[in-house]
């Protein structure tokens, strides 16, 4: 049998994986090695349950995926362009696709801060193009305030304010 650890949420739920998961999570990873001792829980105060039991169902299928060969960055995706998730099409594992493709947006925001935080950047990427994609991309600007609670819009006068301060923007 594996060697396993425990993680613990900001809620207080245990959760026990095996040991093989930490090394796709840099701060997992460094978290065990400051941990007092073997049998101490890592807490993550920042990660809920609901959250953590999604992080650990990623890392647990990362955990099974084959080696990966790194490939070179795209030189065409720059990623100072905030396009940059949208330039070529949302490819996820049906793994993946099932895991977000159901999730509200509040819990995809949490997702992607824990994949974050954790130094899961596979598990960030998913997050983040799945609210692009399933969350954002071609819904109306009222729906968008909604989304993002948004509470006072730019109004009229104050675009026109941003415009007479930044003439360049009225370019684009």
């Amino acid at each position: 049998m594996d060697d396993t650890f425990r993680l613990q949420s900001s809620d207080g739920v245990v959760f026990t994986v095996v040991d093989a998961v930490a090394q796709f999570s840099k701060t997992i990873s460094d978290l065990r090695k400051e941990a007092d001792t073997e049998n101490e829980p890592v807490f993550l105060k920042d990660i809920d349950s609901k959250t953590l039991e999604l992080v650990v169902q990623y890392l647990m299928y990362m955990k099974d995926l084959p080696p990966v060969v790194e490939v070179p960055e795209d030189p065409e995706l720059h990623v100072d362009d905030v396009n940059h998730v949208l330039d070529k099409p949302l490819q996820l594992t049906t793994f993946e696709t099932e895991m977000v493709s159901e999730l509200e947006y509040k819990q995809l925001e949490k997702l992607m801060c824990a994949g974050n935080y954790l130094d899961i950047p596979k598990l960030t990427a998913v997050a983040m193009r799945a609210i692009a994609y399933y969350k954002i991309l071609g819904i109306k600007e009222e729906d968008l305030y909604a989304l993002f609670e948004v509470v006072d819009p730019v109004t009229p006068e104050d675009e026109a304010a941003v415009l007479a301060e930044n003439p360049w923007l009225a370019d684009k």
